[in-house]
C-alpha cells in the first residue's frame, strides 16, 4: 500500500479534477467526512463551500488542501474490497490525525491497480494549520505498514528497491549515456538498441525514436530512391548536440539482435495491448498536470517529469506538423499525443494551456535542442576532443540562441493580441 501526499493551493481545481473524471464515468465519490450531507446529496457548490468556509479561518496558509492517493497491488484487490474501500480510507484519516476535518474519498477506475484520493484541508476547526512536515514519514508510512501486516497486502518494503540497487540502477543508465559515445559508432548504438529495443513498449517507429533520442541515436527508414530501400531497409545514426545525424550509418543488420524494420513491425503489433493498457497512466499525468495549466511548453515538460513521464514536442520546423510525444519511463512505454487521443496531441495540449500555437511551437523547438544537450552534460563529442558540459535549458538560463526565440516568440504573441 502506497500513499502520495501533496499540498495544493486551489481546492476548485482539486475538486474540478475529480469531478470530471466522475462525470466522464471514471471515478466515483465513495464516502465523505464530517459533511452534514450523504455523498449522493452533495452537489459541487457544497463541496467547495464546506472547504472554504474552514480555509477563510486561515487565509495567510497558501497551500490549505491536503491530496492524497492511496494505491495498492492489483493483488490485493479481493481483500480491500472485502475490507471496503471507504472504510480504510476513514481509518487512514483517523491514523495520519484528520478524522475531524472534512475529507471527500474518491474512487478512480482508470487505472489497472486500485486506488483511491483523498480530498482534505490542513486548517482546522479553531483556524490553525496542521503540520504537515512530519505527516509522511512519522504517520503515513507506519500506517501503511500495519495496513500491510493486518490485512495481508502485497509488502510496498519488499517491491522497493534498495538504496544500493536503486543507486546501481541510476549509474547504470547514466553509464550508458556517457560511455556509448566513447566506443565506436556501431559499438555505442548496439549498447543503446540492446537497452530499449526489447524493454520499451512503442507502437510505430517515430515512438520508438522518442526513446532513442534520450541517448542521442536515431532509427531512419532509407529513402524510397535508395537501393537499401528496395529491401525495406533501416538504419541507425548518431545525433549531435544540435539533432542532426551523424554521416556515418549502421545498417540494422549488422548488429546482432537484427533490430531490422520486418523485426520492429512485429514488435508494434506485439505492443498494441500494452500501449492500450498502460498508456492510461500517461493521460492521468497529462490531465492532472493540466489541472492548473503551465504558462510554457517547457513548464509543461517539467511538470510531467516530475509524474516521470518524459515529453519533448518534434515538428521539423513546420507548425502543421508539430506533435508531442510521451515516455513513460516507469511502465516502459511510448506514445504519441494521436495515439492517445485529440485532448493530448500537441495543438489539444497547447489548446488546454491556453497558448497560442505558433509560440508553442517556437517553446517546442527550443526544447528540441535542449533536450539533447541535456542528454550530453557528460559525454564527449563525436570527434573525442572536446568534454561538454552543459545544464538543461531553462527560462532563466537559456543559451543565447534560445532567447532569441524566446524573444521573438514573445514579441509575434504580443502582435496576435494587438490585432485582436
Amino acid at each position: 500500500m502506497v500513499a502520495k501526499i501533496n499540498s495544493v493551493r486551489g481546492i476548485k481545481i482539486i475538486l474540478r479534477y475529480h469531478e470530471e473524471k466522475v462525470v466522464r464515468g471514471v471515478a466515483e465519490l465513495i464516502s465523505t467526512g464530517n459533511f452534514l450531507e450523504n455523498p449522493a446529496e452533495l452537489d459541487q457548490q457544497a463541496k467547495i463551500s464546506r472547504f472554504t468556509e474552514r480555509m477563510q479561518l486561515n487565509e495567510r496558509t497558501k497551500n490549505a488542501t491536503l491530496h492524497v492517493s492511496l494505491n495498492w497491488d492489483p493483488k490485493d484487490l479481493e481483500k480491500i474490497s472485502g475490507k471496503g474501500l471507504s472504510t480504510i480510507a476513514g481509518e487512514y484519516m483517523k491514523k495520519i490525525g484528520f478524522e475531524k476535518q472534512p475529507y471527500l474519498v474518491y474512487r478512480h477506475d482508470d487505472a489497472e491497480h486500485p486506488h483511491v484520493h483523498i480530498v482534505s484541508t490542513f486548517i482546522s476547526r479553531d483556524g490553525s494549520r496542521i503540520r504537515d512536515s512530519w505527516i509522511g514519514r512519522r504517520l503515513s508510512r507506519p500506517a501503511c505498514r500495519e495496513f500491510e501486516r493486518v490485512l495481508g497486502l502485497v509488502s510496498t518494503e519488499q517491491r522497493r528497491l534498495t538504496p544500493e540497487q536503486a543507486q546501481e540502477a541510476g549509474r547504470e543508465t547514466e553509464n550508458l549515456k556517457r560511455n556509448h559515445f566513447r566506443k565506436s559508432t556501431s559499438g555505442g548504438i548496439r549498447d543503446v538498441l540492446d537497452r530499449v529495443i526489447d524493454q520499451y513498449a512503442y507502437g510505430s517507429l517515430d515512438e520508438l525514436n522518442a526513446v532513442l533520442r534520450a541517448y542521442r541515436v536515431r532509427a531512419i527508414a532509407c529513402s524510397e530512391k535508395s537501393r537499401t530501400s528496395q529491401r525495406r531497409g533501416l538504419v541507425y545514426a548518431r545525433l549531435n548536440e544540435h539533432g542532426v545525424e551523424s554521416h556515418m550509418r549502421v545498417k540494422s543488420s549488422s548488429f546482432d539482435s537484427r533490430p531490422t524494420l520486418e523485426k520492429l513491425e512485429r514488435r508494434f503489433k506485439e505492443n498494441e495491448s500494452s500501449l492500450i493498457r498502460d498508456s492510461i497512466r500517461i493521460r492521468n499525468a497529462v490531465d492532472w498536470v493540466l489541472v492548473r495549466p503551465p504558462a510554457t511548453t517547457e513548464a509543461f515538460r517539467r511538470a510531467m517529469e516530475k509524474e516521470r513521464v518524459g515529453v519533448f514536442f518534434a515538428g521539423e520546423g513546420n507548425l502543421a506538423r508539430l506533435q508531442v510525444f510521451y515516455v513513460d519511463h516507469e511502465r516502459r512505454i511510448a506514445c504519441s499525443g494521436t495515439r492517445l487521443g485529440e485532448a493530448y496531441t500537441a495543438e489539444g495540449v497547447i489548446n488546454r494551456m491556453g497558448l497560442s500555437m505558433e509560440l508553442a511551437h517556437d517553446q517546442g523547438r527550443a526544447l528540441e535542442r535542449a533536450d539533447l544537450l541535456s542528454a550530453d552534460r557528460t559525454s564527449v563529442r563525436d570527434s573525442g576532443h572536446t568534454r561538454h558540459e552543459r545544464t538543461v535549458f531553462s527560462s532563466m538560463n537559456a543559451p543565447p540562441e534560445e532567447d532569441e526565440v524566446r524573444a521573438a516568440a514573445i514579441d509575434r504573441k504580443k502582435k496576435l493580441d494587438l490585432s485582436r
